[in-house]
């Protein structure tokens, strides 16, 4: 019958999406680093034109945008298919919170937006550092991404007894209500935002990262006011 034929035919058909999209991005790399390096070519050439130095530029940009997609792409798939093994060993927030000060600061300052660090310094937590500075890292693009000049983002830690709390707020735009109960879909694409150029990956991909370490992330927004992402993780119980 029907509903014998249902429950296996999804999983197939989820299996045949994952894997095109991963052949896809896989197939991707090499052009798109064969265009960089091309791009980059170009632009040793334009001191003497301002016109062509500032398309490419601009296709720079466009570069980044479909390489950081690329990559999202391929990590949600790994993540998915559980082919990505976290190397988790104790690690100071303070310093992962400062290797992604660093690589926020500049586009910050370009964007004339306060981004502020500030926590316990003596917060340990078990966790792969490179997979939760890319966590930590898309919330603040996404907050950045959807803040004006002059804005203010406040990232902040602490710890608890049982866990350790990141907090990124924001005094931005806010989350439309009827956006708030879909930000974690996948491409999911508000009918009320004016970012044109995010493709709905980063929040999903933060999540899935978090949820990887045992950590939950929640979300309150309010129209005109700004939203607050607020993350747990749990520290393990010593016996």
């Amino acid at each position: 019958t029907i509903k014998k034929v249902i429950p296996l035919y999804i999983p197939k058909t989820q299996i045949f999406l994952k894997d095109t999209i991963s052949n896809i991005s896989h197939q991707l790399k090499m052009p798109l680093a064969a265009l960089n390096i091309y791009n980059g070519l170009l632009q040793e050439e334009t001191a003497s034109s301002p016109a062509i130095k500032e398309f490419t530029d601009l296709s720079e940009q466009e570069l980044d945008r479909i390489e950081v997609l690329v990559q999202n792409l391929l990590t949600i798939t790994k993540l998915d298919a559980g082919t990505i093994v976290l190397r988790k060993s104790e690690h100071y927030v303070d310093d992962m919170m400062a290797q992604i000060q660093r690589r926020f600061a500049f586009q910050a300052q370009q964007r004339e937006i306060n981004l502020n660090f500030a926590g316990q310094d003596t917060v340990m937590l078990i966790c792969d550092a490179h997979w939760f500075m890319e966590a930590i890292g898309n919330i603040i693009k996404n907050a950045l991404d959807h803040t004006k000049a002059g804005s203010t983002i406040q990232v902040s830690w602490r710890e608890f007894t049982s866990m350790v709390q990141v907090v990124v707020k924001d005094d931005g735009s806010g989350i439309h209500p009827e956006d708030l109960p879909h930000i974690f879909k996948r491409f999911y694409r508000s009918r009320f935002s004016k970012d044109t150029q995010g493709v709905g990956l980063g929040l999903p991909l933060a999540e899935a990262i978090i949820e990887a370490h045992s950590g939950t992330i929640e979300v309150d927004s309010e129209l005109g006011v700004g939203t607050t992402f607020t993350i747990n993780f749990l520290i393990p119980t010593k016996l």
